[in-house]
């Protein structure tokens, strides 16, 4: 048998460590997606709520126009968003499953795409530590599973940032085709992702000369001009400004200060170590992607703090990529100065606390009692069609509409049959109905009134079913509890309560009318 040499033995062993770093890398990725496809499933049948039901209808759209200017509602989901949806509903059918799939898909994506970003800057346990906290935050799982756009958002970040540091790394003429390529079609996805844009540019100009740098602008101008003009533009209205101009304060929150301060501090090190001799057309790569992340944070920062862009968590989830993969190449070269010894007690620390935590979470999630965003359409329609007979009267209140629609339509419930016995009120209506601008706190009383008896002629005689949503913070919102003031109203003039159905977040509740007065 041949005896191996040290430059052997050196070789060897640096393949098994390399091989054990592909099945490490390969476990990782696999328990990330294992769970993410569980908090996927737990609630695949969930009903969708008033925010989702809206968009899910404007999928429905007889054309693609329709959806992307949906004639009810402010259109603010993206389009290939919508386009993606409405090939799923046309492939597989209307159902709770077929739409919730599509965020689902986009979660999945995002894991990946992540986990490879990360691997491309950071050590295995550094990036399945950043791609855990992505997907099983407590704010990513409650909207990363929701038929909006998040989910949509943050796998566009997460593969536009993998596509980026794939070039960064190379320079290679074809990777850049791939990453202009890959920035016309996610600004489709994400509208936000224009944040990412002018560092993209910046580092390619740095890495790859200004013609690349030029080349990439011309692109993302030329997708993002028209989809402003045509798209962005035409949906936005005074009261969706009022709507998230509700959650601004005259203070910045406390989590925008330390992300600057995090920003700020990461800066700093960047720039103290960079060596003023190193040749300029020639930097370390990982200094451009930090770039990437770090402009998009600050002109993100920005933007909140001067009202420009709302300030919620669900719309900074398309963020986290960035700032997650900064601290983690912060912990990354931490961790490289410690004594060998060390690095492995810390190691194998970190993958316990991120896997049992990833555990945590799937089973809270999994066995965890309904969400408070749950809105029972399903049981309540069955109620409404075994129950409301054709002399009744059916009035879904505003809040409730586009639920009540879908449902119908998922349930194949004939328009015929609830068509003639339903009426939809025409006040209360939450953000952000189109060509509607409701200023919160001025609705008044007599305004509901008036369009009860418009849906309530006097001398009616027989039962009218109210059906309205019952969520509190809606009608704080709207400084007017409209849903106890039709019961009041309609027992006022002559219509008793019978029963009061509450069913997640929604109220059924039949008043049995003489004769109206």
């Amino acid at each position: 048998m041949e005896r191996m040499g040290p430059n052997d033995i050196r070789t060897q062993g640096l393949k098994d460590g390399s091989r054990r770093m592909r099945i490490g890398g390969w476990i990782a990725l696999f328990a990330i997606l294992a769970g993410t496809l569980l908090l996927g499933l737990s609630g695949l049948n969930r009903s969708l709520w008033l925010d989702e039901a809206w968009v899910a209808n404007s999928v429905r759209e007889r054309s693609v126009w329709a959806m992307l200017h949906y004639s009810q509602w402010l259109q603010t989901s993206p389009p290939l968003f919508l386009l993606i949806a409405r090939a799923a509903v046309s492939g597989f059918g209307l159902s709770l499953d077929t739409l919730r799939s599509v965020p689902l898909l986009f979660s999945l994506l995002a894991a990946i795409a992540m986990f490879g970003a990360a691997r491309k800057v950071v050590g295995l346990t550094w990036a399945f530590a950043a791609t855990a906290v992505l997907i099983f935050s407590p704010t990513a799982v409650e909207h990363l599973r929701s038929f909006k756009q998040y989910a949509g958002e943050t796998a566009a970040t997460c593969a536009l940032l993998w596509l980026a540091a794939t070039y960064l790394e190379s320079h290679e003429l074809r990777r850049f085709r791939w990453l202009c390529a890959a920035t016309a079609i996610l600004l489709c996805l994400s509208y936000p992702l224009v944040f990412l844009i002018p560092g993209l540019v910046l580092a390619v100009w740095w890495n790859g000369g200004p013609m690349r740098a030029r080349l990439l602008l011309a692109v993302a101008s030329l997708v993002e001009l028209p989809l402003y003009w045509f798209q962005i533009r035409p949906n936005i209205a005074p009261d969706l400004w009022t709507f998230w101009g509700t959650g601004w304060s005259d203070s910045l929150s406390l989590s925008t200060i330390l992300a600057a301060v995090f920003c700020a501090f990461v800066t700093a090190r960047m720039v103290g170590s960079m060596d003023s001799g190193r040749s300029v057309s020639n930097p370390d790569w990982r200094i451009g992607f930090r770039v990437v992340c770090l402009l998009a944070c600050f002109l993100y920062l920005n933007a909140e703090m001067f009202r420009w862009y709302p300030t919620d968590p669900r719309m900074r989830l398309f963020l986290w990529p960035c700032l997650l993969l900064l601290g983690a190449m912060e912990l990354d070269d931490l961790y490289r100065r410690l004594p060998s010894s060390i690095k492995e007690v810390v190691a194998v620390c970190v993958v316990i606390a991120t896997a049992l935590s990833m555990t945590w979470t799937v089973g809270r999630i999994w066995s965890g009692p309904p969400e408070q965003t749950i809105e029972e359409y399903g049981a309540a329609l069955r109620i409404l069609r075994n129950q409301v007979s054709p002399n009744d009267l059916l009035l879904v209140h505003a809040d409730a509409k586009q639920g009540f629609l879908l449902q119908a339509a998922i349930d194949h419930w004939p328009e015929l049959e609830w068509g003639s016995r339903t009426r939809f009120g025409e006040t209360g209506w939450p953000c952000c109905a189109r060509g509607r601008d409701l200023v919160p706190g001025r609705l008044e009383s007599k305004a509901v009134t008036r369009d009860l008896t418009r849906m309530v002629p006097k001398g009616f005689s027989g039962r009218v079913w109210l059906f309205y949503g019952n969520r509190p913070l809606h009608w704080k919102y709207l400084g007017l509890d409209e849903g106890d003031l039709w019961r009041r109203t309609m027992w006022e003039r002559g219509c008793p309560p019978m029963e009061y159905l509450a069913l997640g977040n929604l109220v059924i509740s039949p008043m049995g009318c003489t004769e109206t007065k």
